[in-house]
C-alpha cells in the first residue's frame, strides 16, 4: 500500500470534518475523535465494513442527508480517484449502496465503481497465448469507460449469449453489472485501429466470457449459445438406463 497515498487521505478526512462544520453546522466530535485515534483509513474501512452493510448509518450521514451535502460525505470520498485503490471492491459497494439509498446520484462515482466490482480475473496463459502486452491493448479496449458507456447504451446490461440479468437475478443495486467483450481478433488489431464500441464491443456476462475466452481466437457468440443449447437438450432428454 502507498504510505504517502495513506497519509493524503488521512487529510482528506480531517478535511470532511472541516467541511461538515462549515457547511451544516456539524461538529462531528465523534468521527473526529476516530481518525485521531485510528487513523483516517482504518477508520473508514471500519465505517465501511462490509458486515455493516445493513446496519442504520451514522448521525452524521443522516445530517449530510438532510443537508443535501452528501458529496461531502466519507462514503462519496472514497468512491473518487486515487482513493478507491486503497479500498477493497467490498468495502466501496458499502458506500455506492449507502449514497444510492439516501438518493445521492453520481453517475461518475457509480458507473466506476461498478467496473470494479467485477473484475475480469482471466489469467494470462489459458486466455492470451499471444502475449501480455496483446493481453493488456485488449484489455484498454474493453475497459475504457467511454466505450463501455456507449457499448452498454445500445445494447442493454443483459449478457447477448445467455441473456442473464444481473438487475433481474440481484436487483437494482446490480443493475450496471456486467461484462463487456471484445469482437475483433487480436491478430486484426493494428496501432491505427479505432474502436467501434457498437460493433466490436458486447455485452457479456462473466461466466460467458470466461468460456469465450477458453480458446484462442475466442468462441464466438453464436459457437457459445450452441453449447448452452446443446447441454439444454441433453439435461431435457436423458438417456433411457435399464
Amino acid at each position: 500500500m502507498d504510505d504517502n497515498l495513506e497519509s493524503k487521505f488521512n487529510d482528506k478526512a480531517f478535511e470532511i470534518y472541516e467541511a461538515a462544520k462549515k457547511y451544516c453546522g456539524y461538529n462531528a466530535t465523534r468521527f473526529l475523535q476516530k481518525i485521531r485515534k485510528d487513523g483516517g483509513l482504518k477508520a473508514a474501512k471500519s465505517w465501511l465494513n462490509p458486515k455493516a452493510m445493513n446496519k442504520p448509518p451514522t448521525k452524521g450521514f443522516i445530517t449530510l442527508v438532510n443537508e443535501g451535502r452528501l458529496d461531502i460525505s466519507l462514503e462519496a470520498l472514497v468512491l473518487r480517484e486515487p482513493w478507491r485503490e486503497l479500498f477493497t471492491s467490498e468495502e466501496l459497494a458499502v458506500a455506492s449502496q449507502r449514497l444510492r439509498e439516501y438518493g445521492y446520484e453520481n453517475t461518475e462515482l457509480f458507473t466506476h465503481s461498478s467496473d470494479k466490482n467485477i473484475p475480469e480475473e482471466l489469467t494470462e496463459n489459458s486466455i492470451y497465448a499471444e502475449g501480455s502486452s496483446k493481453r493488456i491493448l485488449v484489455n484498454s479496449y474493453e475497459r475504457d469507460s467511454s466505450a463501455r458507456k456507449s457499448c452498454l447504451k445500445h445494447h442493454g446490461y443483459s449478457c447477448i449469449v445467455c441473456e442473464f440479468n444481473f438487475e433481474d437475478h440481484y436487483g437494482s443495486y446490480f443493475k450496471d453489472f456486467i461484462h463487456v467483450h471484445h469482437l475483433r481478433p487480436i491478430a486484426s488489431i493494428g496501432k491505427e485501429y479505432q474502436l467501434d464500441p457498437v460493433r466490436d464491443l458486447i455485452p457479456v456476462c462473466p461466466n460467458c466470457h470466461a468460456i469465450m475466452h477458453r480458446r484462442n481466437p475466442p468462441y464466438t457468440v453464436h459457437e457459445v449459445k450452441k453449447m448452452i443449447k446443446s447441454k439444454k437438450k441433453k439435461n431435457q432428454n436423458p438417456p433411457n438406463r435399464k
